[in-house]
């Protein structure tokens, strides 16, 4: 909290406020759920759910001063169905989705935007060892109807949509971003 207290601090003294915030921070950790502890449902829900939901308090207020704004959490296609060995992951990104509905709610009247985004299979540094295994990189990306795993660009651009005036009347979403494979 005092990092991010900081943060918004020096936000607040270079650009003059918070118009947007992405809360784009994740781990993955997967295993049986039966092999779940406590302190790996505290170690992701604190980075998934508590990380978001501090940045998120600290931005309302900048955000209600400067007439409004706009906030998109960075959930996945596992926070909206069960996904096996993903326990800890996927119900932190499940409440971060709720979470970001109840903001949505709670804020729409200050002209505070809060959406989500729910990527599927992404080239990230957390399935860069996943995708370079040959085998598993075809296992995976043949769930996905188009037959590949997308770019960091490809869940840019969606959220920098979600943060523009052109998505001023959107708020309280989940945008899927997965190649179709939650339309399966």
């Amino acid at each position: 909290e005092a990092d991010l207290k900081a943060l918004f601090e020096r936000v607040d003294q270079t650009l003059g406020g918070c118009d947007i915030l992405v809360n784009c921070a994740g781990i993955a950790q997967l295993g049986p759920a039966a092999e779940t502890t406590r302190a790996d449902f505290d170690r992701i829900l604190g980075i998934h759910l508590y990380g978001a939901a501090d940045a998120c308090r600290f931005a309302y207020p900048r955000m209600k001063r400067r007439g409004g704004g706009a906030i998109v959490n960075v959930a996945s296609g596992w926070g909206l169905g069960g996904q096996k060995l993903a326990a800890t992951y996927g119900a932190a990104k499940a409440a971060l989705i709720n979470y970001t509905k109840v903001l949505a709610v709670e804020w729409a009247a200050d002209g505070i935007r809060v959406n989500a985004v729910a990527p599927g299979l992404i080239e990230t540094d957390m399935t860069a060892a996943a995708l370079a295994d040959p085998a598993l990189k075809i296992k995976l990306t043949k769930a996905v109807p188009q037959r590949r795993a997308a770019s960091p660009e490809e869940v840019g651009w969606p959220i920098a949509f979600l943060c523009s005036t052109a998505a001023s009347f959107i708020t309280g979403a989940v945008l899927v971003i997965d190649g179709g494979l939650r339309a399966r």
